[in-house]
């Protein structure tokens, strides 16, 4: 767990978002549609463009006061990287 100007980095492996890879060679909508539902077409790729900030002030005693950050592990490294190319 690290920091960011003083607000803890939680970094959680599951924060992943699922693509479709797999798609059918005909362009009807019909296939297209029954192809998205069906779970074999996709992978799960990391996601690297969403983070979670959480007030946890607000939730009572256990969790601290402050902000809190949630993100994919790949996307802490990211902005750890931009922010000392800053400093």
């Amino acid at each position: 767990m690290s920091d960011i100007y003083g607000i803890p980095i939680h970094t959680s492996r599951f924060l992943e978002k699922d693509v479709q890879v797999k798609f059918p060679r005909t362009k009807k909508k019909r296939m297209q549609k029954k192809w998205s539902k069906q779970k074999k077409n996709y992978i799960a790729k990391p996601d690297t463009e969403t983070v979670y900030v959480i007030d946890t002030s607000k939730l009572g005693f256990g969790f601290g006061g402050g902000k809190q950050i949630i993100c994919h592990p790949d996307l802490a490294t990211i902005i750890q990287e931009k922010l000392e190319e800053e400093r």
